[in-house]
């Protein structure tokens, strides 16, 4: 079932294009992740990025649970950065310890 999180949509659509870090937080299974999705799509839609401009982790995801510390992650995001026009989307980065640092 798909729910669009319109409320939500609208309160973060006016920093799309700033530079802030955005955290969404809150209680345990109230949908972060299908928001982060969400706004994902519609920066999309909108045309703000292309697919090459978006980089987007789960970090429950079994193919990124290699990267299990900060320097991992820094290292696979660097690898991605072709240029300043990007949108980083990471769930769940609290399992990342010293996260802050990337």
């Amino acid at each position: 079932m798909y729910i669009k999180r319109e409320y939500y949509l609208e309160i973060i659509r006016r920093y799309y294009d700033s530079n802030l870090i955005k955290v969404i937080s809150g209680v345990r299974r109230c949908w972060k992740s299908v928001l982060l999705s969400q706004i994902k799509d519609e920066i999309l839609y909108l045309g703000k990025a292309n697919g090459e401009h978006i980089i987007f982790i789960n970090l429950e995801d079994f193919k990124f649970m290699s990267l299990n510390n900060a320097n991992k992650l820094n290292s696979y995001i660097n690898k991605l950065i072709k240029d300043d026009k990007k949108y980083f989307f990471i769930d769940e980065i609290q399992h990342i310890n010293q996260f802050e640092r990337v």
